[in-house]
C-alpha cells in the first residue's frame, strides 16, 4: 500500500484544498476535524455516489474504514483492529457494518495490517504527492489548478489570500478561519 508516511499531513492537506476549492461544505468530497474528540482527528471523504471512507488518528495509531459501493462485501471488524481503536469500531456515523476494507497500524509500526479486498483506487490520493491531488482535483472539479500552490499547501505553506485566490479567486483567508481551524493547518 502506497500511503503517506505523514498520513496526517496529507490528510489537512487535502482538506484544507477542498475548503478553498468547494467552499460549501455539503459538496465537498473531503473533510478533516482536528477535534473529532478528546486525542482524535479525523479525516473522511464521501463521494456522493456511495462510496466512502473514515480515517480516525488517536494516540495509540491510525485505523481507517473504507466502502466501495461496487464492490460492497461486509467484512468482519478485525479483532486486533478493535482491541486498539474500541471507539472506531463503536461509532455509529462510521457504518462500521459497511465496509470493503479497514487498514490499522500502531503509532509504533510502518507496515499496515488490513482485513478485507484492499482496493488501491481509493488510497491513491493518500500517497502524499501533491500530483496525485492535482490529478484527481483537475478531473472532478474541471479545472487546472495550479500545482505550486498545492506543493505550498502539501507543505503547509502559510495560508495568504494570494495563495488562496490562485484557487479560487472568490474566496479570502476571512471567510475560511473556522474552517481552518477545524483542520487544524
Amino acid at each position: 500500500m502506497n500511503i503517506a508516511t505523514n498520513l496526517k499531513q496529507t490528510a489537512k492537506s487535502i482538506a484544507t484544498l477542498e475548503a478553498i476549492i468547494s467552499p460549501n461544505w455539503e459538496s465537498r468530497y473531503y473533510s478533516y476535524n482536528s477535534k473529532w474528540a478528546e486525542g482524535e482527528e479525523m479525516f473522511s471523504m464521501r463521494n456522493g455516489s456511495g462510496d466512502e471512507f473514515y480515517i480516525l488518528f488517536t494516540n495509540t495509531g491510525v485505523v481507517g474504514k473504507f466502502f466501495l459501493h461496487e464492490n460492497p462485501t461486509t467484512v468482519e471488524i478485525p479483532q486486533d483492529g478493535n482491541s486498539l481503536f474500541p471507539t472506531f469500531f463503536t461509532e455509529p456515523a462510521f457504518e462500521i457494518n459497511n465496509a470493503t476494507f479497514f487498514l490499522w497500524k500502531k503509532e509504533s509500526e510502518t507496515e499496515w495490517h488490513s482485513q478485507g479486498g484492499v482496493d488501491e483506487r481509493i488510497l491513491k490520493i493518500l500517497d502524499g504527492r501533491p500530483e496525485a491531488y492535482k490529478q484527481w482535483a483537475d478531473g472532478y472539479y474541471e479545472k487546472n489548478l495550479n500545482l505550486d500552490t498545492i506543493r505550498a499547501i502539501y507543505d503547509h505553506a502559510e495560508l495568504t489570500d494570494d495563495l488562496i485566490h490562485s484557487l479560487n479567486p472568490d474566496l479570502s483567508r476571512k471567510a475560511i478561519t473556522e474552517e481552518l481551524a477545524e483542520i487544524g493547518y
